[in-house]
């Protein structure tokens, strides 16, 4: 479900889905935004964050080994995923996967950059508006 970073409190306060995607070019409402739903996911008790960053060259059996482990500390997790580009590359199909059947009490947080549309029309990215929540296009309020 596509909303714009105005309807993520609302969005949010009708639970949790398991995984949101938040991207833009603005980074104080996109900040903003991720500790709305890092906020709305401690309240729900998912208090095991682990931060991936994606970058040229990332392996991606470390989120893999993540996903199929058990949490250390608490029962729900937090994987955030922070991926400038917007593209997975190699992990692409993995990333799709998860978005579309997440590990129990798991919620995913996918952090972009504004993207172009080719990225934006990927099959990760497609998946994720189908099954999760989008703040893609977060860009600068005006009239302020």
């Amino acid at each position: 479900m596509r909303s714009r970073v105005e309807e993520l409190p609302a969005a949010l306060s009708r639970g949790l889905k398991n995984s949101y995607w938040v991207s833009g070019d603005e980074p104080l409402l996109v900040a903003e935004a991720c500790d709305a739903i890092r906020a709305r996911a401690r309240a729900e008790q998912y208090l095991d964050r682990q931060v991936f960053f994606v970058e040229k060259g990332f392996d991606w059996d470390l989120l893999r080994g993540a996903a199929q482990s058990l949490s250390l500390f608490a029962e729900r997790r937090m994987f955030e995923l922070r991926m400038p580009t917007g593209k997975p590359d190699r992990g692409a199909d993995y990333l799709t996967g998860i978005i579309e059947n997440p590990p129990p009490d798991t919620v995913l947080l996918v952090i972009t950059a504004k993207l172009d549309k080719k990225t934006g029309d990927a099959a990760w990215a497609r998946a994720m508006e189908r099954t999760g929540v989008c703040a893609a296009g977060v860009a600068a309020r005006t009239g302020q």
